[in-house]
């Protein structure tokens, strides 16, 4: 039979202040009453004195710190959480449970940060600044040093920001950043450029037109040829400096459309009906697009692309000009989608492949043109 247990004579007042007031720990009361950790277990709960959690003990009695106080510090004074918490030393637990204790409402993350902006950016400072920018919330965050997001943000709250409506008038308001009449008669340029933006460029459903290179002649010499009214935009990428031309134009689109421009074209676009005398120029831009010539020890020239019926159209071109019938080859190992390749590799293919989409021509690429010239001893 086992032995009753003894029965401590101490009470609710007694417990309560050690462990709740004085912040006594259980052990600590236990070695106070030299009795057992579970005598004065069951005792407490016989007597009804909640048992702390271990994370109560993390939290520190404050005596100054009542709800007038911290109403103060956190809604007039807007100090954060951890901010209260450095300035009575103590861990931001301490605080969120006091915060708990006395039913203080917080703010969510949203309401904080926007709470701090408005203070620090009025609306006449954020109004003169939106249109100062011209409306560009990245570079307005830039300037001011904070998120595109709480940017955003305030410009909703203040009343700022334009409607989807507004914003798509603008859109139709920057048409004229390039030529479109430029894109409406086929000529060699255009040819040229449709076969970078075949390969190389992008259309988004916006209306939005994007080419972006590694070779700053070539992006300067179509801002030049389009009559790009921008800055053409320069970045450093995978250890390459890349230049970029981006535009919104709604007539420019349709035209692109027609030549079989795409969105998400990567395996769908299909090669147009080019006239005989533009395809050497339109040759040209697809192998500089999606193209390489061999530098080193091997003799070639490849084309490639996931869209098989645009390289079948390719290879007819290019054999049109320098005859053959080379086979297109499908590369599938490590890829999840096929890639369609065009090569020749004998010098007299190579040399008149030069002759056909070079010879006579003054724009370019000249990192392509260059090995050309040093290997292959090709001249213009």
């Amino acid at each position: 039979m086992p032995r009753p247990m003894r029965k401590l004579n101490v009470t609710y007042e007694d417990l309560y202040n050690w462990h709740h007031i004085d912040r006594l720990t259980l052990k600590e009361i236990q070695e106070l009453l030299k009795t057992s950790y579970r005598a004065l277990s069951r005792t407490m709960k016989e007597l009804g004195v909640p048992i702390k959690r271990a994370a109560d003990y993390k939290i520190k009695y404050i005596p100054n710190l009542n709800t007038e106080r911290l109403d103060y510090l956190y809604n007039v004074r807007n100090l954060s959480i951890k901010k209260i918490a450095n300035l009575f030393n103590v861990s931001e637990c301490t605080i969120q449970t006091k915060f708990r204790d006395l039913g203080i409402p917080k703010r969510t993350s949203g309401e904080s940060r926007s709470k701090f902006f408005w203070d620090q950016f009025p609306f006449e400072l954020m109004a003169q600044l939106y249109n100062r920018f011209n409306k560009n919330i990245n570079k307005i965050a830039v300037f001011l040093n904070q998120s595109p997001s709480s940017v955003t943000h305030s410009l909703r709250i203040y009343g700022l920001l334009r409607s989807r409506e507004q914003y798509f008038e603008d859109v139709k308001a920057q048409n004229d950043s390039v030529n479109p009449d430029f894109f409406k008669t086929m000529s060699k340029e255009l040819a040229y450029i449709l076969g970078l933006l075949l390969t190389d460029g992008c259309l988004s459903p916006d209306n939005g037109i994007s080419i972006e290179l590694i070779d700053e002649d070539v992006v300067n010499w179509i801002a030049q040829t389009i009559h790009y009214k921008h800055e053409v935009k320069k970045r450093y990428r995978n250890g390459n400096w890349h230049y970029k031309i981006q535009f919104r134009n709604a007539e420019v689109i349709c035209e692109l459309m027609k030549y079989g421009m795409t969105y998400q074209k990567t395996t769908t676009v299909e090669c147009p009906d080019i006239p005989k005398r533009f395809r050497p120029a339109f040759i040209r831009g697809v192998f500089e697009g999606d193209g390489s010539v061999g530098n080193k020890k091997k003799n070639y020239i490849i084309m490639f692309s996931a869209s098989k019926p645009f390289m079948e159209k390719i290879k007819q071109y290019v054999e049109e000009l320098i005859g053959g019938n080379n086979k297109l080859y499908c590369a599938k190992s490590h890829r999840k989608k096929p890639l369609y390749t065009y090569t020749r590799s004998s010098m007299v293919d190579i040399i008149a492949f030069w002759d056909a989409i070079y010879k006579n021509c003054t724009y370019g690429m000249e990192r392509k043109k260059k090995i050309f010239r040093d290997k292959y001893g090709c001249n213009i």
